[in-house]
């Protein structure tokens, strides 16, 4: 049994004991309403059983609008089930199959008086003990006539069971539905037997006329983008939706003759593949590249073969030029199925290719821009980081040949011109890495910084040059910012590695005087300490708070041995924590190259800097954090926002704000920082980047002409990720849940030994809080019942389930990092640290967990975004071979669930293509009102050292300081009409009337007989004013959020997500 079958094992398991049959005539021993979950259609009028009604405070109707027998199928106990699909507006004959079965009740006194049900509540049983199915089968054929297809008629009636036919004309098809409905009357006393089981509806297509696939057409003419994505998914069409079920078709073939009903709706996703096929040919199946060495690190690494790399890469370009031309050609044959708005999908098409020649462009550029004898700098910088990353990998896996990926090496081949030059025309470009989730973007963007510090150090006229903060790196959760900066720190230590053995060799002995290169996590003191008096008391084991830590990481990113707080040592007179390496012979031993603390990252500014976009909020609180933009040393080269997508939104809009202070606080005379950023699930980027940073957009990898081949990527057709959906409609979400989590764990024991491990540890997704709360109580109750109850395959146990585990933001760094852990240990693999049995999880799981033995998941219930949902999944099955199966638990009460069941198929097999667009608004009244205050403050504080101490706010009054703060809200006021020109005047009044209020705060507070006015008060003083009850506004400007006085102060966030403030809701009743 490989990975592949073992999958198939767990889903025949769940299928059946949702749908069944077991055999077409088979016998069980229950009443099949309770040992069956779903696949049933009741009586016209029965009403759903109070044991079942948990609704979760939603309707349960899916669509109010509904009309006619199709209500049937959305009712609570559902009467109907059925499907449509589209024909050709010819004369046609379409095949009609449906079946369907009953049970019959008899006494069987052989029988076990055991119910399967008997988890859920305990039922007296009277009457029959045991059941046995009778299938039913029905065919004819359906003419439809072109001159008149609309109308309704029944096809079919017998013993109450009827199969109705609609047929409705459209512009560009006719549109023909089939509805198999229970038309029996409800009897109470003879309920169940009055159930139909397992029903299905097939249509064939006869005649050599296929079914039509669903194209969208005309209602978005004007949107590129829209047709953009209609082009990349031109092979995904949507043949067939169902009606209170789901339905199917086999789209591996060109065209489709079959459509049917489903109710457990499967849909593999393939996996996209960044390695080069060793086939990529031509038409004449001459092979392409002349040999695959210039992805070797190795081969790149040797700064003595300069021309041999420079024309080995060159057969990179020479390729991609080729595939270029060969989609062109391609066009007519792609657009052809478009009809009437085949012109536009052309004209989008070309605008694709043209994009593609541009990073083409580009990529040659870069090439000519190592092979120029005036860039040697850059040359080395190059090889040193090939060195690097070759060192870096060969630590995480040294039985693997370090290799780039071919996009990768793309990317920093076009990326690197404009990343080195301070002052090149391509700064005011967002290179963004579009990628799909495990495809190696991290590595892409750490090359490119390791070139970086490389550059700056063989540049630098002296050490304190060389020094200095040179990439800024922002993440939105702490889960991602911790796993991104272990990864970091590994290149970190790699390039202090490859920095100490050319020093040893002579080839570059300048090395030796500069500092090395160091990492920094820059994150909330709630999660590291902010001086290192705390680190000391928390090292020493001082103090009651068990969030802060230092030691974010469990091991040692270069040798992977565990690492210690109490080696942990303190330098007062450097102003360093040392964080040694517990094994001895590790080139760290003595201390990693990480800094933790933020007293000691203001003294010795690291190279990196691994942070929370929140973090920066800090920048109007905080002026020592005028170190990280250049203070005394090299300003930042390079910012990378990984995860773009997630500054959206809220958080979005306000960390916009923000970057215009980062913006003009990292720029020279020279030009401004280049920024790059990654993503797998982002729509309206162009909009969304000129919104955030105030920049043009370059997507890499381009998409060419089709989604499943960017030249950079192709799909995978061996490698999937196998998606299930689950409807229980009338049923319990808590009890489906239940019932699906029991049959996943316990398929488990029926699994070869070999292929346990992979689908052991089952991840269970959430929407919130409060449904993994009351997940986890099923657990310890509801589904060991089941388990107890369901029939065991010969000499096989109950799964227990003792190892649950939480992944949630309320976890604190410490034990993040244990979960994480302990969710790598494989089954059997050590007794005294056991494998974990289930994970609930939030979104915190999204983004940042890559582990590789994770392969079952459910998610219950649609993500409120498709992004979320495709992130969130992807993390099981990464691994090549994995064979990873995830669950969608639909709820049967909430009318998008239910959209997404019935077009299961349709949605998974193009799913990017329904990624929302996000939005941010950064000068909107809202967003001025919240923090554009905070981002002026930002940027006075970290660029005019008149106004940087706490006990500086009143300089505005001095002479020459007011005028220079004023140029600075003249920039705010400039981006804002290029990021948004309606926004403009209202952000110059805002900011005229903030200069003008503080400039009389301060004459008020200097009449009243003080010095000066604080930005804010030192903790003790502040604290000592309190106890006097005397007003804070006469003595600081700004306040914190969590400080509700009403007085003359600004309140001021501390973290961008201090967005929305509590507000007190009040129920008036009127008489």
């Amino acid at each position: 049994m490989n990975n592949q079958e073992a999958r198939e094992r767990i889903l025949e398991e769940v299928d059946r004991y949702f749908v069944g049959p077991g055999t077409d005539d088979e016998v069980i021993e229950d009443n099949p309403w309770d040992f069956y979950h779903t696949a049933m259609l009741w009586p016209v009028g029965e009403m759903i059983d109070p044991d079942e009604d948990d609704q979760d405070n939603a309707t349960g109707m899916a669509d109010d609008a509904a009309e006619g027998i199709l209500n049937m199928a959305n009712c609570a106990q559902q009467s109907a089930m059925g499907i449509s699909t589209q024909l050709e507006k010819v004369d046609q004959t379409v095949g009609l199959d449906f079946t369907w079965g009953e049970y019959i009740g008899f006494c069987n006194c052989h029988a076990e008086r055991k119910s399967i049900y008997n988890w859920k509540k305990e039922r007296q049983q009277h009457g029959p003990n045991a059941w046995q199915r009778k299938g039913y089968r029905q065919s004819c054929e359906i003419n439809v006539i072109a001159a008149s297809p609309n109308g309704k008629e029944t096809i079919y009636s017998n013993n109450g069971i009827e199969v109705r036919k609609i047929l409705r004309e459209t512009d560009e098809a006719i549109i023909l539905t089939i509805v198999l409905i229970n038309n029996r009357d409800y009897i109470p006393e003879n309920r169940y037997s009055r159930i139909i089981y397992q029903p299905e509806v097939k249509l064939s297509a006869q005649d050599s006329v296929p079914f039509k696939g669903r194209v969208n057409t005309g209602n978005k003419v004007d949107d590129d983008e829209f047709w953009l994505y209609e082009l990349l998914y031109h092979n995904a069409k949507q043949y067939a939706v169902g009606h209170g079920c789901s339905a199917q078709w086999d789209e591996d073939t060109d065209t489709v003759s079959e459509v049917k009903s489903i109710w457990i709706p499967r849909q593999k996703v393939t996996k996209a593949s960044a390695d080069l096929p060793v086939d990529f040919s031509d038409s004449n199946n001459k092979p392409l590249f002349n040999d695959t060495e210039f992805l070797n690190l190795d081969v790149l690494s040797k700064q003595n073969n300069k021309a041999g790399i420079i024309k080995k890469l060159r057969n990179l370009t020479d390729v991609y030029g080729q595939w270029i031309n060969d989609r062109e050609d391609e066009i007519p044959v792609v657009t052809k199925g478009f009809g009437r708005d085949k012109a536009r999908v052309i004209n989008v098409a070309g605008k694709n290719i043209q994009i593609c020649r541009d990073q083409f462009k580009r990529i040659d550029v870069g090439i000519d821009y190592l092979a120029d004898e005036k860039n040697s700098n850059a040359w080395q910088a190059f090889c040193l980081a090939n060195e690097t990353i070759a060192a870096s990998m060969r630590q995480s896996r040294p039985d693997k040949e370090p290799r780039w990926r071919i996009f990768q090496l793309a990317f920093v081949l076009l990326s690197l011109p404009s990343t080195m030059e301070r002052g090149h025309e391509e700064r005011d470009v967002l290179d963004l890495i579009w990628f799909p989730t495990g495809g190696g973007k991290t590595e892409a963007y750490l090359g490119l910084s390791a070139m970086l510090l490389f550059y700056r150090r063989l540049t630098a006229a002296t050490p304190a040059e060389a020094a200095g903060t040179a990439v800024l790196t922002r993440y939105t959760l702490r889960l991602l910012t911790i796993q991104q900066f272990e990864r970091a720190a590994t290149m970190i230590c790699a390039a202090n590695v490859v920095s100490a053995q050319h020093v040893k060799s002579g080839q570059h002995p300048e090395f030796e005087i500069q500092k090395a290169f160091t990492i920094g996590l820059f994150v909330g003191g709630a999660a590291t300490p902010n001086y290192l008096k705390r680190a000391a008391e928390i090292i020493d084991g001082e103090g009651d708070d068990d969030q802060c830590t230092t030691l974010p990481i469990q091991k040692c990113p270069w040798c992977k041995s565990d690492l210690h707080m109490h080696q942990q040592t303190i330098s007062e007179g450097t102003k360093e924590l040392i964080t040694p390496c517990s094994n001895s012979d590790c080139d760290f031993n003595s201390g990693l190259p990480i800094l933790i603390v933020d007293e000691q990252i203001y003294e010795h500014p690291p190279s990196i800097v691994i942070g929370t976009v929140d973090k920066f909020a800090m920048m109007s609180w905080v002026p020592d954090m005028k170190v990280l933009f250049g203070d005394g040393a090299r300003r930042p080269d390079l910012i990378i926002q990984d995860e773009l997508h997630l500054i959206s939104d809220a958080l979005g809009t306000v960390t916009s704000l923000y970057e215009g202070a980062i913006d003009y606080l990292t720029q020279t005379e020279e030009g401004r920082v280049k920024i790059v950023g990654s993503t797998a699930t982002i729509r309206r980027a162009e909009e969304h980047v000129r919104k955030l940073f105030n920049r043009k957009l370059a997507q890499f990898p381009p998409s060419g002409i089709s989604a499943s081949d960017s030249f950079f990527y192709q799909v995978d057709d061996t490698q999937d990720r196998l998606y299930v959906g689950l409807h229980c409609q009338g049923r319990s979400p808590k009890h489906s849940l239940s019932r699906l989590a029991g049959n996943i764990s316990q398929a488990n024991m029926y699994l070869d030994d070999d292929c346990k491990d992979p689908f052991y540890s089952l991840v269970m997704y959430f929407n919130s809080l409060r449904e993994l709360g009351g997940a986890l109580v099923l657990l310890e109750d509801d589904v060991p019942r089941y388990l107890d109850s369901i029939p065991l395959s010969k000499g096989q146990k109950v799964r227990e389930l003792p190892q649950k585990r939480e992944l949630t933001s309320q976890l604190n760094q410490q034990q993040l990092g244990e979960i994480l852990d302990q969710l790598n240990v494989g089954k059997d693999e050590d007794d005294d640290n056991p494998a974990v049995d289930v994970v609930l999880s939030t979104n915190m799981i999204s983004v940042g967990v890559d582990v590789g033995r994770l392969n079952a998941m459910i998610v219950n219930g649609q993500p409120k975004n498709t992004a979320e949902y495709i992130q969130a999944s992807s993390r099981v099955g990464r691994e090549p071979d994995s064979a990873g199966i995830v669950f969608a638990m639909y709820n049967w009460t909430r009318p998008r669930d239910r959209s997404h069941y019935e077009r299961f198929k349709a949605f998974h097999l193009a799913f990017y293509r329904h990624v929302e667009s996000t939005s941010v608004t950064p000068y909107a009244s809202r967003a001025r009102d919240r923090a554009l205050h905070a981002v002026l403050f930002a940027m006075v504080r970290q660029s005019i050292d008149e106004l940087r101490q706490d006990i500086s706010a009143g300089n505005i009054l001095k002479q020459g300081i007011r005028q220079q703060v004023e140029e600075l809200a003249d920039y705010i006021t400039e981006r804002a009409g290029i990021v948004d020109s309606a926004e403009q005047d209202s952000t110059r009044d805002y900011l005229e009337e903030l200069i003008k209020y503080w400039v009389e705060f301060a004459e008020g507070v200097r009449d009243g007989g003080q010095d000066n006015v604080y930005w804010q008060l030192p903790w003790k003083r502040k604290k000592e004013l309190r106890k006097k009850r005397e007003d804070l506004d006469k003595y600081e400007l700004l306040k914190s959020p969590d400080e509700y006085t009403d007085d003359g102060r600004i309140k001021t966030p501390t973290s961008m997500r201090d967005v929305e403030p509590p507000t007190n809701v009040e129920l008036i009743y009127k008489k």
